[in-house]
């Protein structure tokens, strides 16, 4: 793995993944491997990893690894990618987005905030949700889910 990407709370990222060793994981985020090594220590031989970039320089970090499947793609086409590789169900998503995506997300959450006059904590998260998934043109809809996915943003 690279030296040049540190992951984000790592640990407290691959806690919330709530990972079972034999699932389907995405890292949409592969840069420098970190997430994604994690994510492997966790998953047994019947388990898979597809790590999403379209940064060629993070090809340089793939691992060695039979349940590792590298998608040199933007993670906009996550359906897509997934079902020509067969997959139609995932037990989580990893998404580390970094801080421009997640300041976009807050302003437009204060926006909408302020003009429906949230009243709840709750309310604002699942608008948040809402935000995050339309920012990422992420269709919850499109894969047929087992359970509900573990999804970390990051």
């Amino acid at each position: 793995m690279s030296s040049y990407h540190i992951p984000v709370l790592a640990d407290r990222c691959i806690e919330l993944l709530n990972i079972n060793p034999k699932g389907t994981y995405v890292d949409l985020t592969f840069g420098g491997g970190g997430h994604s090594s994690l994510i492997l220590e966790k998953l047994s031989k019947e388990g898979r990893l597809f790590a999403f970039d379209q940064d060629r320089d993070a090809e340089n970090n793939i691992p060695d690894d039979d349940r590792f499947n590298f998608v040199a793609s933007n993670f906009k086409y996550l359906r897509g990618q997934l079902r020509l590789r067969g997959v139609e169900q995932v037990d989580g998503i990893l998404a580390d987005l970094g801080v421009a995506t997640a300041t976009k997300a807050v302003e437009r959450l204060r926006k909408v905030a302020r003009e429906k006059k949230m009243q709840t904590t709750e309310e604002a998260r699942e608008y948040l949700k809402m935000i995050l998934a339309e920012m990422l043109y992420i269709d919850d809809t499109a894969l047929q889910l087992r359970t509900k996915p573990s999804v970390v943003l990051v």
